[in-house]
């Protein structure tokens, strides 16, 4: 259960940034 748990975390961690990324795109998009 607790490797499930780290599993978990890794993935979500690891789309974290891109989805940050992509707000931020989004964001210069619309404000320009």
């Amino acid at each position: 259960m607790s490797s499930n748990d780290i599993g978990r975390l890794v993935i979500f961690e690891e789309p974290l940034p891109e989805i940050k990324i992509f707000l931020e795109e989004d964001n210069c998009s619309s404000g320009g």
